[in-house]
């Protein structure tokens, strides 16, 4: 158990190495000549933390279901203190990492793993339905609303159609001449999920709204779910730490196609990096101070 709490602790070392490379390397940090509205600025980073302690939520409720007793304070702090290994390329450390902590208390990891990854895909369906929404108001959009809506469509018969989730694997075992333990979760198990998950896109959604308002752009309110759409699709770029320019270029492309113009658009994609980077640092140092608070 302590080597594997010393390999985890590295792991977070990692993952903030990670970070500021990345960071470094994308100039995030270059802005110049942008005034705000401190009002609507403040207000939108109230909601965007809101939803950061609104996701250990759905964590607990999951992990309760499936038999691991967990408190809201240690769901938080191990989504907190792993917050930063979705940089590490690959995206399997996100999952590994909140999970890992969890199996610190005396769980399987390979248990507490395979609920994370069914965390994962409920937030994505999700995430992924919910922002499909503002494809809706802008022009030319009907490809792109049918490949949203089908993706959330196959990921939701997997992860919670009993027979679709068996011909599925069975499938992938033989393609990839193996056998595979994939999770299956019946939505009267993961309603709760989906709410508490609903929630935390939605006040993600509102943020980025506001967000946008603080600098003085104009876009429609149908338009405030594009955070969620930009951020799922991020998860799907898998080799790309974090979604690394996958969501600001969603971002730029929606809100130019809503009339934005290219620059602010543009602009506001980048910023929104750095409004994301805020709740992260937020909930990564509220853990911390949870596991500090735990060893006394």
């Amino acid at each position: 158990m302590e080597r594997f709490k010393f390999l985890f602790n590295i792991l977070i070392y990692i993952s903030l190495i990670f970070l500021a490379y990345y960071l470094y390397r994308f100039d995030y940090f270059d802005f110049q000549g942008i005034t705000f509205n401190y009002y609507y600025l403040g207000l939108s980073i109230s909601f965007l933390w809101a939803g950061f302690l609104l996701s250990p939520f759905a964590w607990k409720d999951l992990l309760k279901k499936n038999d691991i007793n967990a408190s809201y304070s240690s769901s938080l702090a191990s989504e907190g203190i792993a917050i930063f290994t979705k940089y590490i390329p690959g995206k399997v450390m996100i999952i590994l990492g909140r999970a890992g902590y969890i199996s610190l208390q005396g769980h399987s990891i390979k248990r507490t793993s395979m609920v994370s990854l069914k965390a994962q895909f409920v937030a994505f369906w999700v995430g992924l339905a919910l922002g499909s929404i503002p494809l809706f108001f802008i022009p030319d959009s009907t490809q792109l609303i049918l490949l949203s809506f089908t993706a959330s469509a196959l990921i939701i018969l997997f992860l919670h159609n009993k027979y679709i989730h068996q011909f599925l694997s069975r499938v992938l075992s033989r393609i990839l001449n193996r056998k595979l333990q994939l999770p299956l979760l019946t939505f009267r198990n993961s309603l709760w999920a989906i709410f508490f998950y609903s929630c935390m896109w939605a006040s993600w959604g509102m943020g980025f709204y506001l967000l946008t308002k603080a600098t003085g752009t104009s876009i429609d309110f149908q338009l405030f779910m594009l955070f969620p759409l930009a951020a799922t699709t991020g998860m799907l770029a898998i080799i790309i730490p974090g979604g690394l320019g996958v969501r600001e270029g969603i971002i730029t492309f929606v809100l130019h196609k809503a009339g934005i113009p290219l620059e602010i658009a543009a602009t506001i994609s980048i910023l929104s990096r750095l409004w994301y980077l805020t709740g992260e640092l937020f909930v990564f140092l509220t853990a911390f101070a949870i596991k500090l608070s735990m060893k006394k």
